[in-house]
């Protein structure tokens, strides 16, 4: 029986409209009231997924940064998994050696070590670009990309974030120019506890070896004292792999999601645009109503 519903948020819990639907919404209450486990598995950074949440109004633990750190309901930190000092240097390094931009995720929220008409100027060549090239849409309105812009924390280069107690959670960077990041991809494998990921041919995601979403997750459920068998998650991408590669009770990949994901997964459900997660909240709801009853039956019989 499911105890634990983790899912991933873009592509997955999120409609393309980047919101969660009502119906979503009072599945996940449902599914809570019942006695269940409902946490958030997401590659944001902790502000950025709250807001959405936030919006909805659902309140639950999230598992944020690919893995590399797991917050209660309140915003508290349960357990992290931060870069050292060296290998966000090395990171960096070969970032920067391939002129790319290094979008930093901390215990700050989101930082960057280059002026903000840098940033912008990122968004618009490599970012919007890349998500357009890749189908999604992410920001429907201008004030919704000013907002990430205003949330950034500007630092003047990377040494004043080394030289300080910034916890660096996750590197990441985006390019439209894919053999460009074939080579970037493939340096940044040569790296050890480094565990790197992606969303799309056009981006890249790097976390320390022990951050990512299948092992926290393990440790999550670990932490709740439920077991891998009684494990649901659901995702859509290449940084689900290591949650829907482990043998949880139910690895579900969403109908949008890519084949290579689809092909690891234990089952396909629908689309985040036919709320497809609702749809697998409701059906585990509909299990424990059955189980109870066929409970209930028996001891009436015995």
């Amino acid at each position: 029986m499911v105890r634990l519903f983790a899912t991933d948020m873009d592509g997955t819990l999120l409609n393309d409209k980047s919101m969660i639907t009502e119906r979503t919404k009072q599945a996940i209450i449902k599914f809570k009231q019942m006695g269940g486990t409902f946490v958030i598995n997401t590659g944001r950074e902790f502000s950025n997924a709250k807001k959405e949440l936030d919006i909805a109004g659902i309140c639950c633990d999230l598992i944020c940064a690919n893995g590399a750190v797991i917050y209660d309901r309140y915003g508290d930190v349960i357990e992290e998994h931060p870069l050292s000092t060296e290998l966000a240097r090395e990171i960096v390094d070969i970032l920067d050696f391939y002129e790319m931009y290094v979008d930093i995720y901390t215990n700050i929220g989101r930082v960057s070590i280059v002026p903000a008409f840098e940033v912008a100027k990122y968004y618009q060549e490599q970012v919007l670009p890349a998500y357009e090239k890749d189908g999604k849409l992410y920001f429907q309105m201008a004030n919704a990309l000013k907002e990430v812009f205003d949330q950034i924390i500007y630092f003047d280069g990377i040494s004043q974030i080394f030289h300080s107690d910034i916890k660096i959670y996750k590197i990441c960077s985006s390019s439209v120019n894919i053999e460009r990041m074939k080579k970037v991809r493939k340096k940044c494998a040569m790296l050890s506890q480094v565990a790197m990921t992606y969303t799309s041919e056009y981006d890249i995601e790097l976390t320390h070896e022990e951050a990512q979403k299948g092992s926290s997750l393990l440790h999550y459920a670990k932490r709740r004292n439920i077991l891998i068998e009684d494990i649901l998650v659901v995702g859509d991408s290449e940084n689900d792999r290591s949650a829907l590669s482990l043998p949880f009770g139910r690895t579900v990949a969403m109908g949008n999601a890519t084949t290579e994901i689809k092909d690891i997964s234990k089952e396909i459900c629908g689309t985040n645009q036919n709320d497809a997660v609702a749809c697998l909240l409701e059906q585990v709801c509909m299990e424990w109503e059955a189980q109870k009853k066929e409970s209930y039956w028996h001891k009436r019989a015995v």
